[in-house]
């Protein structure tokens, strides 16, 4: 961690980009870097390793080449937010969405909690930062009260300000219109399910702040593909299609995997 902490005082003009949140934070991790990397070169951390050794091992890997780094800040103890903002702090920072995910009274103890825990990270943006919420999640837009720094919302109702509609989901991935002001970007991502389509509109969110055209944005997030078992399209026996999210999942993640079952077109039978 010292040596990470020192290591990363020679990228002064690097852009840190935070994700934090109860659920979404790997997709939402990929997809970022997958647009930006259409610019220029990014870096990301592991998506298996625990955030503890996570941030000091990826802050190593940085290069003279990298232009962003894109951190997944996982917590689940009281204060755990403090320990890895102290190696690092991002200049723009996203909430993926709350929920009672590690609400045990030996962890963060209840919702609010939580929410007390991952603001940190809004907290700890500068004035010049950015702050891109979830507006679609009632809890998230209360945390915009805990920064300074300028905030994008984004989600599936016109009230934001980059929002998705028309959206359509097959075996293929999934499709929706990508509304900003006056315009409309038709999206396609090779992620299968609706709830997916939050993790490219951060993706899209940061890939604009940063100066990328839509067309790298769309093109990036074209190329993202399902994770094995977080709802990967599998081959089953007998012709059937399984769809894999075994990993890691939590309330949110599970009713995301069952409504996406509703969504695809099936000739027979659905079983959970």
């Amino acid at each position: 961690r010292k040596l990470a902490k020192f290591w990363l005082k020679f990228f002064p003009n690097l852009t840190i980009i935070g994700i934090t949140g109860s659920y979404g934070k790997t997709n939402t991790t990929r997809a970022i870097t997958q647009v930006l990397s259409e610019r220029f070169p990014t870096l990301q951390t592991d998506l298996n390793l625990d955030t503890v050794y996570n941030l000091p091992i990826t802050i190593l890997k940085l290069r003279p080449k990298h232009r962003a780094l894109v951190l997944e800040y996982g917590v689940d103890h009281k204060n755990e937010m403090d320990f890895h903002l102290s190696l690092v702090k991002p200049q723009i920072g996203v909430i993926t969405g709350i929920n009672p995910t590690h609400s045990d009274p030996e962890l963060l103890g209840s919702l609010e909690g939580i929410i007390e825990e991952k603001s940190k990270l809004l907290k700890a943006l500068p004035k010049e930062g950015w702050a891109i919420l979830n507006w679609d999640d009632e809890k998230v837009r209360k945390m915009k009260e805990a920064t300074k720094a300028k905030v994008i919302r984004y989600g599936t109702t016109p009230e934001c300000d980059y929002w998705a509609k028309d959206i359509r989901v097959d075996f293929s991935g999934t499709s929706f219109t990508l509304c900003h002001q006056k315009e409309k970007i038709k999206i396609k991502t090779g992620l299968v399910g609706r709830h997916f389509v939050l993790n490219c509109l951060a993706a899209a969110v940061v890939g604009r702040i940063k100066g990328l055209s839509w067309e790298e944005i769309k093109r990036g997030l074209t190329k993202l593909k399902p994770l094995t078992g977080r709802l990967s399209v599998e081959k089953g026996p007998r012709g059937s299609i399984l769809l894999d999210d075994h990993l890691r999942a939590n309330p949110a993640s599970t009713l995301a995997g069952l409504k996406t079952l509703v969504d695809l077109s099936a000739g027979g039978r659905r079983i959970a």
